[in-house]
């Protein structure tokens, strides 16, 4: 493999995130910001030399390639990267119309197996139900086109056969695997300058809030990291004050930078035909006449009837950290005063750690007599629709290494009821409704606010549309500079 010559060399690990992507159809959150991250950075800087690496889970060895073998894309779509290094994992297809079969694994079966001997065929007709084609099928499940060459494999080697002393690893994710740690090691004693990036302390500032072995295997993680890392980076201020603790706690003495992350919408880009439902129906509408219609294709239905009232949006992992039961319990705070013309809530992501107090209320009151609804597991296109679509966002956490959500809600004009905790108050700024997150009732008045007083709903809107908000571009010259500096 040639690389090319150039006077910086940057070399970014993605071992986690090819872990991830070989289990789960889509990125969360910190995958969402890696990747995000890393497409910038390329296209900040094309003259440099980016290469990826990875630790080979056969070999055990430390492996990299340059960065055009993957390109920008396939690097945004996890399918796309999942099939360029996992070929033989068959992908799941999540259609509606199968939602019938969950509970009738064999009734699924067939249908799919059904589907897959009609795309062979060449059969459009079956598809047709669905809004797809037959090549939207074959994409989807893995299928090749008659005719069509596979893609190149990835050409690697190991990184000690290519990198040289000042070259900069960069690891943007939390690579727990002691595997992961020896090869990061390895590549400092070679010479490598290695930046960690850390996104939260969580396991450690809030341990009440996740899994207590949790708590010490991120405990051993970051103590273990300074023997490998030169120099620290943190999303925020807040993360960077909880990490020079940590790490003064324990004496040790390392630069921590401070990188703060993007107010920026959910990425679209990379979304294959398939996964945009841009089936025959979408291209039979005129966009420009039924905007609204073009967008709901594809959506499913009960996001659809989700947003059939008005609603106020709660993005992120369901569980614990975010504060969920007191959340709610401010929604069942205002119905009880009377206030019944309140929006619907709405929380859209995976269920997580400790979500007992969660599942309990919504289980004893009827999922708050029909107010709370919860989408669990949204793709990218249905968390944009949900955003575009909702009238402002909630974030009461805990505790927050940034606020991924709260930025994301601001880029499509949208203000937030956020807690005044961690790194929520760097992402919203003066363009937020603030709240205690230890007060039901704090919540309760912030929510009522946005939602009695349209001035002042408007004023944080026009003042949002006033505002440069901060981009992944952005944050890609700030994470340069700091590698450089």
């Amino acid at each position: 493999m040639q690389t090319a010559s150039s006077s910086e060399r940057f070399v970014f690990d993605i071992s986690a995130i090819l872990d991830y992507v070989e289990r789960t159809e889509h990125y969360s959150g910190i995958q969402r910001v890696i990747v995000s991250l890393l497409a910038e950075f390329v296209e900040l800087a094309p003259g440099d030399d980016v290469l990826l690496a990875y630790v080979d889970r056969r070999t055990g060895k430390y492996m990299c390639f340059p960065y055009e073998q993957l390109g920008r894309d396939a690097f945004l779509s996890p399918r796309a990267l999942r099939a360029r290094f996992f070929p033989a994992r068959k992908c799941k297809v999540q259609l509606e119309a199968f939602d019938r079969y969950k509970a009738r694994p064999g009734k699924l079966w067939y249908h799919q197996t059904r589907l897959d001997l009609a795309a062979q065929l060449g059969r459009e007709r079956p598809f047709r139900r669905y809004n797809l084609t037959v090549d939207m099928w074959r994409e989807a499940r893995g299928m090749k086109t008659p005719g069509e060459k596979p893609e190149p494999p990835i050409e690697s080697v190991p990184l000690s056969e290519v990198a040289k002393p000042g070259d900069h690893l960069l690891l943007l994710d939390s690579s727990w695997a002691p595997r992961h740690a020896e090869a990061f090691l390895a590549a400092k004693e070679a010479g490598l300058i290695v930046h960690t990036f850390v996104h939260d302390l969580i396991p450690l500032v809030s341990p009440d809030t996740v899994d207590v072995s949790f708590s010490e295997i991120f405990h051993d993680w970051l103590l273990g990291s300074a023997a490998y890392t030169s120099r620290y980076i943190a999303n925020s201020q807040s993360t960077g004050n909880d990490l020079r603790y940590f790490l003064d706690a324990y004496g040790i003495d390392k630069v921590v930078g401070v990188v703060p992350l993007a107010q920026a919408g959910v990425p679209q880009t990379a979304l294959a035909p398939w996964e945009r439902q841009d089936g025959p129906l979408s291209r039979k509408i005129k966009a420009e006449a039924y905007p609204y219609l073009s967008q709901t294709v594809g959506i499913r239905a009960d996001i659809r009837q989700t947003v059939s009232v008005p609603y106020v949006l709660c993005v992120g992992t369901i569980e614990a950290r975010k504060n969920t039961w007191r959340t709610i319990a401010a929604w069942k705070k205002l119905l009880e005063a009377g206030h019944y013309d309140v929006p619907r809530l709405v929380f859209a992501g995976r269920r997580g750690w400790m979500r007992s107090d969660f599942d309990d209320i919504l289980a004893g009151t009827g999922n708050l007599y029909g107010w709370v609804r919860v989408v669990e597991g949204p793709t990218d296109r249905e968390l944009d629709y949900l955003y575009r679509h909702c009238q402002f966002s909630v974030m009461a956490s805990l505790y927050e290494g940034w606020g991924l959500p709260v930025g994301e809600a601001l880029s499509y004009g949208k203000t937030s009821v956020v807690g005044t905790t961690g790194a929520l108050p760097e992402v919203g700024g003066d363009l937020v409704e603030y709240c205690d997150p230890a007060s039901i009732e704090s919540i309760a008045g912030a929510v009522w606010r946005l939602c009695s007083d349209p001035v002042r709903r408007t004023e944080l809107e026009d003042r949002i549309a006033a505002t440069k908000l901060r981009s992944w571009s952005d944050v890609a010259a700030d994470l340069r500079r700091a590698v450089l500096d």
